[in-house]
């Protein structure tokens, strides 16, 4: 007979079944989430996107819209949405966050740097 898994075990059991991947994420962004003009059809092409600008911010370095937007050949508009929604999925669970830093006698520019954190809980 199995031993039965001690309290921690079960909390380890417990935490990684409330873990959700970015992708699966991305995949069950509601719909109202997406805005108002959003259309089944391009839940691919938005999860698309949702990946390309997670990967390419997890360089650890600032980037800007534009960067992100020439690096993923994504809009910089849909790089910001996507921002948006990469955002409430680290939030959910500590993941980690998106960083946003405004650049000094830029006019309004921002930097954004996408941090995980080493020990997510399932908050």
């Amino acid at each position: 007979m199995k031993p039965a898994p001690s309290q921690l075990q079960r909390a380890q059991l417990n935490i990684e079944k409330r873990q959700i991947t970015i992708e699966d994420y991305l995949a069950t962004v509601p719909p109202a989430a997406r805005g108002s003009t959003y259309e089944p059809e391009d839940t691919h092409r938005l999860n698309a996107q949702g990946l390309d600008v997670y990967h390419y911010c997890r360089d650890l370095r600032a980037h800007t819209l534009a960067e992100i937007s020439a690096g993923t050949g994504h809009p910089e508009a849909s790089v910001s949405a996507r921002l948006r929604e990469i955002r409430r999925y680290l939030h959910e669970g500590n993941k980690g966050t998106v960083l946003r830093e405004r650049v000094p006698g830029k006019n309004g520019l921002h930097t954004y740097a996408i941090r995980l954190n080493k020990y997510p809980s399932a908050a």
